[in-house]
């Protein structure tokens, strides 16, 4: 079975970055059956992203429609390449025909623009129609915290592993994940740079108002060297870092708002300093030094990404629990088997209970499936089981909990679940009990393990 929503990219050509439009969810899977990469995607879940080209040919001259186009396509052929956990990725396509540009991605909530922007005043209908984004999604200081260590890895593998810079740092070009992961896209301006250090700077072209605003980074987070020297290297993104750290502890609101103004843009430059010490008591205490020498003028100032990662404000057993369940899959059995029965057991009650069901849920329920680390998962799973609601346990844990109930299972996962089976039995309604729980019990009788058939008569 193929999930698949599509998301609908038109008014896209008329913002000022490219995905700035939370996903709109629609049951068409239009397009689909035609798709040469459909392969590429079978059981996985994953957004259809639509550009109809007629909406830019009907909005912009024919120069300017080339150069959006030629946008569109820059951002799909990088993330298509730089393929890694922290960048947004490119499941299958693009697919460009004479009428549409599309391709296949993760599941996106929204960009982190959209989350973090003031709500739309509900007297202002003709601006509301903008707002596609549940304004009571409130991040957590965990998220918070681990969004932006995602961030700075993200540009870390970009800076030295790729060597690229990537230009366009910006709240409209980080998007957050149905998981709440962080993901960084936006590479349509992404530049190489030299395999040194990464501190080289490489000649780019300055933001203007000759050229149309979406063809060019957001004014309002360049680093003042590539808009007043024309040139650039990777502690320029660090700026951009920096900028999008403010915004997010300040509603939203960049400390810069050029409004497509490059002589406002100089006028407010000035005052970066002043501004970033009004908004620093809205940041956490670990995070301040760190963001100050970010939104230095200087870019000799700037931390570089590596270093922003060290910091003790990240240093967080929990972050560290999140960081190895996003990279799960690449760990081997014995790894995964110590994760879930030491780090995760252990942690699971310091995670806040969103992240249960965001992040922590996910992994698991794809874990019960593996034979290798059954015994081990059920461990976290069932200390989960405990604490959730009834209601909880029935229409988000039950419903794929069910199948390790008939899943032949190893003595030691077997052992687990009847160790437990009191915290099953609390949770299960009585009508599931006779057709899931019996049976298991029933199973475990007729063992012929000696310690099995022990753990059903205690």
């Amino acid at each position: 079975m193929i999930d698949v929503h599509m998301v609908n990219l038109d008014m896209a050509v008329q913002c000022p970055t490219l995905w700035n439009v939370a996903p709109i969810v629609v049951t068409s899977i239009a397009n689909l059956r035609n798709s040469r990469n459909i392969h590429c995607f079978r059981r996985q879940r994953c957004f259809l992203y639509l550009l109809q080209k007629h909406i830019s040919k009907d909005c912009h001259k024919p120069r300017r429609e080339w150069k959006y186009m030629e946008v569109f396509r820059n951002i799909l052929e990088h993330l298509k390449r730089l393929l890694y956990k922290k960048l947004w990725p490119v499941v299958a396509g693009p697919d460009d025909t004479p009428e549409t540009l599309s391709f296949y991605s993760e599941p996106i909530y929204a960009s982190l623009a959209n989350i973090i922007s003031p709500a739309v005043d509900d007297t202002k209908k003709e601006d509301k129609k903008d707002q596609v984004v549940n304004k009571d999604y409130n991040f957590l200081e965990i998220e918070l915290k681990y969004g932006i260590l995602q961030l700075t890895e993200a540009l870390s593998f970009l800076h030295y592993s790729c060597h690229v810079v990537h230009r366009n740092v910006t709240p409209n070009s980080i998007f957050v994940t149905k998981k709440g992961t962080w993901k960084l896209g936006g590479l349509e301006f992404a530049e190489k740079v030299g395999e040194g250090e990464g501190k080289d700077l490489v000649t780019v072209q300055p933001w203007t108002s000759r050229v149309p605003k979406m063809t060019q980074p957001d004014l309002d987070f360049i680093a003042p060297e590539a808009q007043t020297s024309s040139q650039c290297s990777v502690l320029s993104d660090m700026f951009s870092l920096g900028m999008v750290v403010c915004a997010v502890f300040n509603q939203g609101k960049s400390l810069i708002e050029a409004n497509h103004s490059s002589s406002l843009y100089q006028k407010q430059l000035d005052a970066v300093g002043e501004q970033v010490n009004n908004v620093l008591p809205k940041i956490p205490l670990g995070l301040q030094e760190a963001v100050v020498r970010l939104v230095s003028k200087d870019f000799r100032q700037r931390p570089t990404s590596q270093l922003v990662a060290l910091i003790k404000y990240f240093s967080d057993p929990v972050v560290h629990a999140l960081q190895f369940l996003d990279v799960i899959n690449m760990k081997d059995p014995t790894q995964k088997a110590h994760f879930y029965r030491a780090t995760l057991t252990e942690m699971l009650p310091h995670i806040p209970k969103k992240l249960w069901f965001l992040h922590v849920w996910p992994s698991l329920q794809q874990e019960m499936r593996t034979q290798e680390v059954l015994a081990a998962v059920l461990q976290p799973i069932l200390q989960l089981i405990s604490e959730i609601t009834n209601d909880e346990y029935e229409n988000i844990v039950l419903p794929h909990f069910r199948y390790v109930f008939n899943l032949p299972k190893s003595i030691q996962a077997s052992m687990t679940i009847l160790e437990n089976i009191h915290i099953i039995l609390e949770k299960t309604p009585k009508e599931d009990i006779n057709t899931d729980i019996l049976p298991l019990i029933f199973a475990g009788l007729d063992s012929t393990t000696v310690q099995v058939q022990i753990w059903v008569i205690v």
